[in-house]
């Protein structure tokens, strides 16, 4: 989705969410994702104003519903021990579930990327992992697909591990490489000026079809038109004075 300020959000549904954000909205930005400043030392930047010290006090301040589950904090690694180092029975299964990054479904990527970085990541986030760890695998291989992506050579891993697939909304498809660039109506009636050229992956609507305001794919030519902030359905016309 691309906001009118410029600010672009891409979330593939499960566990990966990107956000880009023109410079003009350099050091306003605070949530979730961090902030836009040249600091790292902010990033917990809370909507009291206060700068948390840990990933869990931090996100539990941006709960917006009491409903919300509690957030935990993640694997203490403090002192710059690696998970691995502090949960050695876990050691063999990461290295088994991370080899996927060392096999043919990335094969593609090793001569593009420092690979080994990604497994070395993928090893951290199944040993310090308290939930499934194949399930936890997926955002470490998420990342390393987005950045091969990046370098032009989109790729299909997902079916090869069943746990990190994505379940699209229905009438929506996935695709390993999809077109940032598709509308939805709203954003095909106000035409917007910028879209980030290269492919992501996530669900959507099959060729020909765009999202209406409820979140439905429909064909284009389906799509209402938008006015004063009123939807009016295709085909719509009304006299105006001498115009229609």
């Amino acid at each position: 989705a691309q906001l009118k300020n410029g600010l672009e959000i891409l979330w593939d549904l499960s566990q990966t969410i990107q956000v880009f954000a023109p410079v003009e909205l350099f050091g306003t930005l605070r949530a979730l994702c961090g902030t836009f400043t040249k600091s790292q030392q902010d990033e917990f930047l809370t909507p009291e104003g206060d700068v948390e010290t840990s990933a869990g006090a931090f996100t539990q301040k941006w709960r917006v519903e009491d409903s919300c589950r509690d957030v935990e904090e993640p694997t203490d690694t403090e002192g710059g021990e690696k998970a691995c180092d502090l949960y050695p029975e876990r050691r063999d299964l990461a290295a088994d579930i991370c080899n996927i990054i060392k096999g043919p479904e990335f094969k593609a990527c090793h001569n593009l990327l420092d690979y080994g970085r990604y497994y070395a990541d993928c090893m951290e986030d199944v040993c310090s992992c308290e939930d499934d760890p194949v399930t936890c695998t997926c955002l470490s291989l998420a990342n390393f697909a987005y950045a091969c992506a990046r370098k032009g050579q989109p790729l299909s891993w997902r079916q090869a591990v069943p746990a990190c697939g994505i379940a699209c909304p229905s009438g929506q498809v996935y695709l390993s490489c999809a077109d940032p660039c598709s509308y939805s109506c709203a954003e095909i009636a106000s035409t917007p000026s910028k879209c980030r050229e290269s492919c992501v992956e996530g669900c959507v609507c099959p060729p020909g079809q765009t999202l209406n305001e409820h979140g439905l794919c429909i064909p284009v030519s389906s799509c209402s038109c938008m006015h004063s902030g009123h939807y009016y359905p295709p085909d719509f016309l009304q006299r105006r004075g001498k115009e229609m």
